[in-house]
């Protein structure tokens, strides 16, 4: 049994045995060991390095929009990243925000100051700090375009930034998933509008509304783009558009989103991403590498899959 009283600050809420599937954008998955919502960066650092003290295993998320949770649930502190931990400031040209700050919040400031370039993040459901690790991108722009410098706490627990270039982008990629630091803030520098900017976020919303199943139970693209192929395409071609298994599926409106239809378990789900893999790869020899992050325990899951490790800590 892990000892959690270790773990408490006055700047954060900690809950013990707490349910996950209510944050989790698929709406599935178990219990927390501990659940703690910091509500400052102190809190975020102390929490961290009692993990690292006490060698206790500590899970760092956003809001679970890309991540599905076994249904055994996670055995460690699950530190979740939000609202509570969302400032942003804005001076000139730069923003810098706290990890936790949505993304549609974080492009609305953006516009409001009237910036461009986080204008393809306006539809993205997801947390700055996640969607820096995984260098976040739609519509012909990323994060690596604009992210500059980054605040960030190393396995040690001590406090490191760096810039440009030392992020180490790729697609999907950071020198966070390989270090396994834990994102703190962030400075984007951005540039003058070229066209009215909240014309092209309302022309970018409708595209996502026509093409993406946003009212759906779904933890966003299933897939990462292969090279020279679209994942949804390769799926979909498959026959597997629609595809239904023990209430999870495809989408019938978009192929490469994978869905609850609103009893499934995360199990079942895990049984739907190995199966669009298999008959994918059967049928044109493609392997598709999911770009959902797979956390705790499963049977099986897919080949090349990236699974949430602890950060720190067991």
């Amino acid at each position: 049994m892990i000892n959690f009283d270790v773990i408490r600050h006055d700047e954060a809420v900690v809950l013990a045995s707490a349910p996950l599937h209510t944050h989790s954008h698929f709406r599935t998955g178990g219990k927390a060991g501990l659940l703690v919502i910091p509500q400052s960066e102190r809190a975020v650092v102390a929490i961290a390095r009692q993990c690292i003290e006490a060698n206790i295993p500590l899970y760092v998320v956003g809001q679970l929009s890309n991540v599905l949770v076994s249904d055994e649930g996670l055995d460690g502190v699950v530190m979740l990243l939000g609202h509570a931990f969302s400032k942003a400031h804005v001076e000139h040209s730069t923003i810098t925000a706290e990890a936790g700050i949505w993304l549609s919040r974080l492009s609305a400031i953006a516009a409001r100051h009237y910036l461009s370039g986080l204008e393809f993040a306006c539809g993205i459901p997801g947390t700055l700090g996640a969607s820096i690790l995984i260098n976040a991108g739609a519509y012909d722009g990323q994060f690596a375009d604009i992210v500059k410098e980054t605040r960030y706490l190393d396995a040690k627990g001590e406090i490191h930034v760096c810039h440009g270039d030392e992020h180490r982008f790729g697609y999907r990629q950071s020198r966070f998933i390989a270090d396994r630091s834990l994102i703190l803030t962030s400075k984007m520098i951005l540039g003058e509008p070229e066209e009215n900017m909240y014309h092209k976020m309302a022309v970018l919303a409708k595209k996502r509304r026509d093409s993406q199943p946003l009212s759906s139970l779904s933890c966003g693209s299933a897939f990462k783009r292969p090279e020279g192929y679209f994942a949804g395409k390769l799926i979909s071609d498959a026959g597997l558009k629609g595809y239904t298994g023990n209430n999870a599926g495809v989408s019938a409106k978009h192929a490469g989103f994978i869905v609850n239809h609103g009893d499934a378990s995360s199990a079942d789900i895990v049984d739907v991403f190995n199966h669009v893999q298999d008959t994918v790869l059967e049928r044109f020899g493609v392997l598709l590498e999911p770009e959902v992050r797979f956390a705790g325990h499963f049977d099986r899951i897919p080949a090349h899959a990236h699974t949430l490790d602890p950060l720190f800590g067991g």
